[in-house]
């Protein structure tokens, strides 16, 4: 389970998809991933972005196996941080956990929350040269792949306001 973390650490963009089967410890690597961050960078700001369903199971497995306290966040949450980090007031150490479902945005819709929070996320990027995440984990990645739906442009976002990036998939031909 170190081998995804030694690859990460020498790949000079800091992004990596780990593929593996249903049940080998793809989070687990991710963690150790964090882990390092936090002690090679001092790490604050983790953002976990996985389906609705993994989320406890998420929170559960990074408190019991790694010490960390983790908080399961919706959009209104991770807006209000959000815009603490681009005013440069938030210097706590925080992880969230975030569904997907929770921040992709609905089509024509851009009076809730979520579509402020990806506009939030798309002004950061293209006014801050600094990034908004220390690591942004993506579970569940291949949900991704369909470059005009609303998880594919809400990992792109994400993916440009995030120092390092680790997508996770046990079906990753697709």
């Amino acid at each position: 389970q170190f081998l995804p973390v030694t690859k990460f650490l020498q790949s000079p963009e800091e992004r990596i998809l780990i593929a593996d089967e249903v049940g080998l410890g793809k989070t687990v690597e991710a963690m150790y991933i964090w882990k390092e961050l936090e002690a090679r960078r001092n790490a604050k700001i983790l953002l976990v972005v996985c389906p609705a369903a993994l989320r406890e199971k998420g929170k559960r497995d990074m408190e019991n196996l790694f010490g960390i306290h983790a908080e399961i966040v919706k959009a209104d949450k991770l807006l209000e941080t959000f815009h603490s980090i681009e005013k440069n007031r938030y210097r706590e150490q925080f992880a969230y956990i975030c569904s997907k479902e929770s921040i992709r945005s609905k089509k024509n819709d851009d009076s809730n929350t979520v579509s402020n929070l990806n506009r939030a996320f798309e002004e950061f990027s293209a006014n801050y040269s600094e990034y908004a995440f220390n690591l942004v984990i993506i579970d569940e990645a291949h949900y991704l792949r369909n470059r005009e739906t609303a998880n594919f442009k809400t990992g792109s976002r994400l993916r440009d306001i995030t120092e390092s990036l680790v997508l996770l998939s046990a079906t990753p031909i697709q």
